[in-house]
């Protein structure tokens, strides 16, 4: 017969022995022994394991299966980070990231492996699953191994299927990321320390795997303390393994800082102030104190949530990313505290890992600004243990109080059965499921239609619901050239639609091709009704040939603003003094610094104000690495300001910052309108790096005040046509609905 829950029984005459050699092997055992049947064929400890980790193969793999568009809910490579992720080289130059969702990038581990089973497998989806579901499988054996060691293997068996039959688990780690190996990594220092009470070498990989965590999730590196905690309490016969895992800890952190670049003890900041997560832990990463006002916050707003997740108070299917997805099957809840009545049959050893475990999976991470479920995504291991020990303690009652299943333990497991099913397809056909079902033929039209236009197009811009059908396509770039290549065409979708076509034509001066739903789920209708008013002549609306419902809108900024040259980039500085300076590098800004300048708004301006009357006002331009031949500077005045506009200015061109030739002289031979452009134009036959307009603080205002300017643009040709202001003159102002 079956008992699924017990420890494996022997003849009365045998439970002596059978008590030692299980305490030999386990380190922890249950009070007493309650009579039992054999177990049943089907569920012997050396097959249940594999089976169960089979199921978990078959859902990950199946999902994929069933859905051509390889959606994951924890895919933060896709709307957060645009990069492909797999041709990135390996950063050697550190050892150590932030830790956040999408910057796997940072992380050599991750990296390694993951270039290592693209060499394999060369296919990019392919191979960022296969790298999430290998991890995955190692981390289901060693978590059923940790639960055979601390409790039986039976009660490991009843955990292990909540694992794999879990919706949020399963999605978690089978998706795209380093959240599988992180959670690997966490598996296996649990695993060690759990070993390391017979022998001390086991605290070598415990301190290995806990220094791998601070170039992984920045959530799994709270398991360092637990096997710290876990030895301590026992200090006098532990002290050796403390001393061994934290002096291997120290090496490998000062090895790897000092190959990184930072100090021998660089490493701690990283653990103790992580840069990504605002507030993981309950201190400041820009003050590093512990900021008490911010964390009795953090804690009153968590608990609330905690408890949510915990009674399932509030909670849904698991679908998103917000806090309201729920961690287990609502029939699980009362077994969840059922199980800390059957913590009190097993020994100290299994009820300290547990509540560690607990502690710093779940409890630990409510001093974070906020909890989701991939905040607190470890905490459902020591969750699911508390189930599966509360279905051994109901089944353990009704075993010995009602006599029911005593000869026949099978249909003890049908409602198991049944709440699995129901797990296991939920994730099939809700968590896994697209929102957009497209069919491969489809998602082929998307991809090729993504792969015409990506060569003419400069930016390629999406909304949420339309992501699934260029990254998670598998069609789309499978076998990819180089990262940036495909993925600097993508950017955030923007809520405001108008802003972002009215900073694309000022800043950008590239075409735009906007792609979206029909009917638009995040773009309105008056939306796209004012971009063809407004832009009527440079619009193309259109279906995406092939695929249904899908639409897209392409703005030719190119035709009107063919050759800003402000368009260059991030290297581009600029400065504006009112003096010359012998440091050239002295007060230099990002560009968006001047945004008042850069803008188009004709009502923005910038006052600058001349030491002396005398003293010049100098706007100088760095493009950074690459020089150009600027041929023709476009200026505007102030639309309130306009009588504060130079008279005189001279420009200047050099290759260093320090050596200037003159290019022109500018005069200005009446005052202008308010926010009126004039144009001035040059012969420039050489390129040049840095630029520089040297005003005469004379003005119209009777040489006094201020120089004001509004507007500056620069151009590398002498024909200009400002078009892209007279297109926007309505934009700037348009409300927002």
């Amino acid at each position: 017969m079956l008992n699924l829950f017990l420890p494996r029984g022997k003849p009365a005459g045998d439970r002596k022995k059978m008590t030692e050699k299980y305490n030999q092997t386990s380190g922890s055992h249950p009070r007493k022994f309650s009579a039992s049947p054999a177990p049943n064929r089907l569920l012997r400890r050396r097959a249940v394991a594999p089976a169960l980790i089979g199921l978990f193969l078959v859902l990950a793999v199946g999902a994929d299966l069933i859905w051509p568009s390889r959606k994951s809910y924890f895919a933060t490579y896709t709307y957060h980070f645009k990069g492909f992720t797999i041709l990135h080289p390996v950063p050697t130059v550190s050892f150590f990231t932030p830790g956040g969702g999408g910057q796997e990038i940072y992380s050599p581990v991750y990296m390694g492996l993951l270039r290592a089973v693209y060499a394999a497998i060369p296919n990019r989806l392919a191979a960022m699953r296969a790298l999430s579901v290998a991890c995955a499988l190692l981390a289901l054996y060693f978590s059923y191994k940790i639960a055979s060691r601390l409790f039986s293997p039976s009660l490991a068996a009843v955990f292990l299927f909540l694992l794999v039959t879990s919706p949020i688990y399963v999605e978690s780690m089978r998706a795209f990321g380093y959240q599988s190996l992180s959670q690997l990594a966490v598996v296996l220092v649990i695993y060690f320390t759990a070993r390391a009470k017979a022998r001390t070498v086991a605290a070598v990989p415990a301190a290995c795997f806990s220094f791998l965590t601070l170039s992984l999730y920045v959530t799994s590196r709270t398991v360092v303390a637990i096997p710290l905690a876990f030895w301590a309490l026992d200090f006098r016969r532990s002290w050796k393994k403390i001393a061994v895992f934290l002096a291997l800890f120290a090496v490998l952190g000062a090895a790897a800082g000092t190959l990184s670049g930072h100090s021998p003890l660089g490493f701690w900041r990283f653990f103790v102030f992580p840069e990504e997560q605002a507030g993981l832990w309950p201190v400041s990463p820009v003050e590093e104190r512990v900021v008490w006002r911010d964390l009795g916050e953090h804690l009153s707003r968590n608990a609330e949530l905690a408890v949510g997740y915990l009674l399932n108070i509030g909670r849904v299917p698991f679908t998103g990313r917000d806090s309201a997805s729920r961690l287990f099957n609502l029939v699980y809840t009362p077994f969840l505290f059922l199980g800390l009545l059957e913590l009190r049959r097993w020994g100290r050893r299994a009820v300290l890992i547990l509540s560690l475990m607990f502690l710093f999976f779940f409890i630990f991470p409510l001093a974070s600004r906020e909890i989701q479920p991939r905040r607190i995504l470890l905490g459902i291991y020591p969750v699911y243990l508390l189930i599966a020990l509360g279905m051994s303690f109901a089944y353990r009652i009704f075993l010995q109080r009602f006599g029911l299943f005593r000869r026949r333990a099978w249909p003890a497991l049908i409602p198991l059965l049944v709440a699995g099913s129901w797990d296991a397809g939920e994730f099939l056909f809700r968590v896994a499921r697209p929102s957009l079902g497209y069919s491969r033929p489809q998602l082929r039209a998307v991809a090729d239609f993504v792969e015409a236009n990506r060569k003419e197009v400069a930016h390629i811009r999406y909304f949420r619901e339309v992501d699934e059908l260029v990254m998670g396509n598998p069609y789309f770039a499978p076998r990819p050239v180089a990262d940036y290549e495909v993925a600097i065409i993508f950017a955030e979708q923007e809520p405001n639609l108008m802003r972002r076509l009215t900073l694309s034509a000022v800043r950008d001066g590239e075409d735009l091709l906007y792609l979206f739903t029909d009917p638009p789920m995040r773009i309105g209708r008056d939306h796209l009704e004012w971009v063809e008013e407004n832009l009527g002549e440079i619009v193309r609306r259109g279906e995406v040939p092939g695929a249904p419902n899908l639409r897209y809108l392409l703005v030719r900024f190119s035709e009107i603003a063919p050759n800003l040259l402000f368009k260059a980039g991030e290297e581009m500085r600029i400065r504006i003094r009112e003096a010359a300076e012998p440091d050239r590098d002295a007060d230099w800004r990002d560009i968006r610094s001047y945004r008042e300048v850069f803008d188009g708004d004709g009502s923005t301006f910038r006052p600058v104000g001349p030491p002396s009357p005398r003293a010049p006002v100098l706007v100088e331009i760095d493009f950074g690495a690459e020089a150009f031949a600027v041929r023709s500077v476009s200026l505007r005045a102030g639309a309130v300001r306009e009588e504060y506009f130079f008279r005189r200015a001279e420009f200047y061109g050099g290759p260093d910052g320090i050596e200037w030739e003159r290019l022109t002289s500018i005069e200005v031979p009446r005052r202008p309108e308010g926010g009126e452009w004039l144009n001035f134009e040059f012969e420039n036959p050489f390129p040049r790096r840095f630029y520089r307009l040297e005003i005469d603080p004379a003005n119209w205002a009777g040489g006094e005040g201020p120089i004001v300017l509004s507007g500056i643009w620069i151009f590398d040709a002498a024909e200009r046509r400002i078009k892209v202001e007279e297109v926007f003159t309505r934009a700037v102002y348009y409300p927002v609905r």
